[in-house]
């Protein structure tokens, strides 16, 4: 799928940089790097990644730990923990899922 290049008004320029400067310079400005990004349209994972910071107070532990299901980037937030594949987990982990899953009559919590 083709993008389409963004264009913006001067008004909306400045608007953009004056939100830019109150992101924080804290990890050699990659947080600036990821709104420039997210800001040209030419990735939507830098826009999500933007947008969780920016509702976390720019702090990755709490965009990882970020309780607002009702959120609809929630299921695609960065700094997830990566959950393993049935091939890269222990057989004794996949015995131990398995075992809760059918003592559970079939049925998912959630």
């Amino acid at each position: 799928m083709r993008r389409r290049e963004i264009h913006y008004t001067d008004a909306q320029r400045q608007q953009m940089m004056d939100w830019r400067r109150q992101i924080p310079a804290k990890h050699n400005e990659s947080y600036r790097r990821t709104y420039d990004k997210a800001m040209s349209g030419k990735s939507l994972r830098a826009a999500t990644k933007s947008n969780c910071l920016n509702c976390m107070g720019w702090d990755k532990k709490e965009v990882r730990n970020c309780d607002i299901l009702s959120c609809s980037l929630w299921p695609y937030r960065p700094y997830q923990e990566r959950v393993k594949s049935a091939t890269e987990r222990s057989p004794e982990s996949n015995a131990e899922t398995n075992g809760l899953f059918a003592a559970s009559g079939g049925q998912v919590n959630g």
